[in-house]
């Protein structure tokens, strides 16, 4: 029997740092496509949901727009519309696969007509509709990143620390000033739990719910749940500082929007999507555990971020 030659394909070996590198970047990219994209459905859901509600113009301003422009131009419904074609449209030209050095100004139009356009909503609405603003500053930010990173043929590929932790910042100064908001308005008193029973029997939509049953017959589960969810506001900005925690109060606001969303329906949807992205997705990506501190040393140091791809502060 004569024998086979056999020839050994040289192989090249990889060494296990090279690995997690290039997991690393491989997690970094799917964590910034999935935001991309959740912020892209939610653009476009509030786009198609948005309307004017002139019957409860009022005269106080809500926006910034409304101190620009005389109360009767947010009546106007043709201006409305006109916002509604524009932000469909730019958002439309956000989604092509391929951007000219010039078309990445869309980055920037998006964003902008998709606030004049909430802006509109908001000053002809009777209570400020405040669901929309989460998606609408990841929507800013992204266009800001886009338009300043991307290249024709060569998209921006995972998110930039900085953008990153403008966004973080505002989710948890957000949340902090709505908990010292409560505590202005209604003192420590605000969580005894009558409140929140009062709010459920009256306007939850579900009154067959266990949620219901539980929260309106036993005030100690009612000043549980709203003191869970007060402290989580009030101290959520020190995740800003402490990135262990940014799981734990993600996960206690996503479990009180959801609460909020069972009970009553008011549409928070991007708040659950972003707190889940961004204080629970992110906190699991080494590149993303950015302090204030890191944020600041690294603008002086190199007057700018510091990519995503490097190696973990």
């Amino acid at each position: 029997m004569s024998r086979v030659a056999t020839h050994r394909v040289p192989t090249t070996a990889i060494s296990s740092s090279e690995l997690l590198q290039r997991w690393r970047l491989s997690a970094n990219e799917a964590a910034f496509q999935l935001l991309q994209a959740t912020v892209l459905v939610l653009v476009g859901w509030y786009t198609i949901d948005a309307s004017l509600d002139v019957m409860d113009a009022k005269a106080e301003r809500l926006s910034v727009l409304g101190y620009l422009f005389p109360e009767a131009a947010f009546t106007q419904h043709a201006l409305f519309v006109s916002l509604q074609c524009v932000t469909a449209i730019a958002f439309a030209l956000w989604m092509l696969p391929t951007i000219t050095q010039r078309g990445r100004v869309i980055f920037l139009l998006a964003p902008f007509a998709f606030l004049l356009m909430n802006s509109v909503a908001v000053e002809t609405h009777y209570f400020t509709r405040h669901q929309t603003h989460f998606c609408a500053v990841a929507f800013l930010l992204l266009g800001i990143v886009r338009f300043t990173n991307d290249r024709p043929g060569q998209p921006t590929r995972t998110l930039p620390q900085w953008a990153y932790f403008l966004l973080l910042y505002y989710i948890c100064v957000t949340y902090s000033y709505s908990g010292v908001a409560k505590i202005e308005n209604s003192g420590i008193g605000w969580g005894n739990g009558s409140s929140l029973m009062f709010w459920v029997d009256r306007w939850a939509e579900d009154r067959d719910s266990l949620l219901f049953r539980m929260i309106t017959g036993n005030v100690w589960i009612a000043m549980l749940m709203q003191n869970t969810a007060f402290l989580a506001e009030l101290f959520c900005a020190a995740a800003l500082f402490i990135p262990r925690l940014r799981p734990v109060f993600g996960a206690v606001l996503i479990g009180f929007h959801c609460s909020i969303e069972l009970l009553f329906g008011l549409g928070f949807y991007a708040n659950i999507m972003l707190d889940a992205i961004i204080l629970v997705g992110f906190w699991m990506l080494p590149d993303y555990q950015v302090t204030p501190r890191d944020f600041i040393r690294d603008l002086l140091a190199r007057g700018q971020p510091r990519d995503t791809t490097s190696t973990s502060m």
